[in-house]
């Protein structure tokens, strides 16, 4: 589809055609404060959708939890996901977590915690495929913390990518499955199911 415009989206945002937007951090080469988005920021917030912020391991020099935290500063009511559980980042776990707390509108997705990461690594070389070479971290980090955070937590896949799998969540507690295959992205996205 190519770029579309604050104004060209919010008159597909206003027709329901979609229910949030999401910022490529790497593809843009944009920080999650950068003023750049600052009228995305805003369109967001005046349609009520989210904004979900690609969060891999390879855009960890964009989407830095504090980088959040000024983001929330300058535009306190925006909605915002962070995919791939806020970066894939075990040193950013922690400091997502706070974030959670600190704000009633940030929440993290689960794309990526399958344990079947294949991701490029295309600022080094684009020939560079990186694989995660012990999955059940993931799995491990995702029951161990999910308990507490289960209200700002919605599923996330990287399908067609990878194949479609809602693993890890399959082993957490039936209703956190439910609150993050359901409950949760009904309200965050406006559902209605």
């Amino acid at each position: 589809m190519g770029y579309l415009t604050p104004k060209e989206l919010e008159g597909i945002i206003k027709s329901g055609a979609i229910v949030g937007l999401k910022v490529h951090t790497s593809a843009g080469k944009l920080r999650v404060d950068s003023e750049s988005l600052d009228d995305f920021a805003s369109l967001a917030i005046d349609q009520d959708v989210p904004i979900v912020f690609h969060c891999s391991a390879t855009t960890q020099n964009f989407t830095h939890p504090d980088y959040f935290r000024r983001l929330k500063e300058k535009h306190p009511d925006l909605k915002i996901v962070c995919a791939h559980y806020g970066g894939l980042n075990e040193k950013y776990i922690p400091e997502n977590i706070k974030l959670l707390n600190e704000y009633p509108n940030i929440y993290l997705n689960t794309a990526g915690l399958s344990g079947e990461i294949a991701r490029r690594q295309f600022e080094v070389d684009p020939r560079l495929v990186y694989h995660e070479d012990n999955p059940e971290r993931w799995v491990n980090e995702f029951l161990q913390t999910i308990e507490p955070i289960q209200d700002k937590v919605v599923f996330g896949s990287d399908y067609p990518e990878l194949k479609f799998t809602i693993h890890p969540i399959g082993k957490a507690k039936e209703e956190i499955q439910q609150k993050l295959l359901y409950i949760n992205p009904a309200k965050i996205f406006k559902l209605g199911i």
